[in-house]
């Protein structure tokens, strides 16, 4: 049985303590997303990592897909996040199992994007949200470095970079 619907899946830090603490661990999440979209064939499109949280929209094809792609992406960040701090056996990485919401219309989907891709900025830590390295806005501006984010499966704006940083 194939699906079509989009979720915002999140989740964070065991008592929001930081989970990503350098750029190096950053970019090796980004690279798992990737991994993990390949080994599952769940559709990323939109993510924005954040030091003690992160954000992904995602279109998984199978019902059971969605659990695996993010069990898989938490279990490979876990090992590396405790072997890179001398931590292994230390207990929980994460808060809880993670959160997931189906968006439910073409306006819920464009709107959760905008939440996703302007977390960043919203947050004061750039001043323009495709400034942003770990965002899907930095990727989706550098179609040339892509091949991490899907198509959306709903239009949006030509002046989306504007929509997205606008308050």
């Amino acid at each position: 049985m194939e699906i079509d619907g989009v979720y915002h899946v999140y989740d964070r830090g065991n008592d929001r303590r930081t989970i990503f603490r350098t750029p190096e661990e950053f970019d090796f999440f980004v690279e798992q997303i990737r991994n993990a979209r390949a080994i599952t064939g769940v559709r990323v499109l939109a993510f924005c990592l954040m030091p003690n949280h992160w954000h992904l929209l995602v279109q998984p094809r199978l019902p059971r897909d969605l659990s695996r792609f993010v069990a898989w992406l938490k279990q490979v960040h876990t090992r590396h996040f405790r072997a890179a701090g001398g931590t292994l056996g230390e207990g929980h990485l994460y808060q809880a199992r993670f959160r997931s919401r189906l968006l439910e219309s073409d306006d819920a989907i464009v709107a959760c994007c905008r939440y996703v891709e302007r977390n960043a900025l919203s947050a004061g830590m750039v001043t323009r949200a495709e400034d942003w390295r770990w965002g899907s806005l930095w990727h989706r501006m550098r179609p040339d470095l892509n091949g991490l984010i899907d198509p959306m499966p709903v239009h949006l704006p030509e002046e989306w970079v504007g929509i997205v940083n606008a308050e």
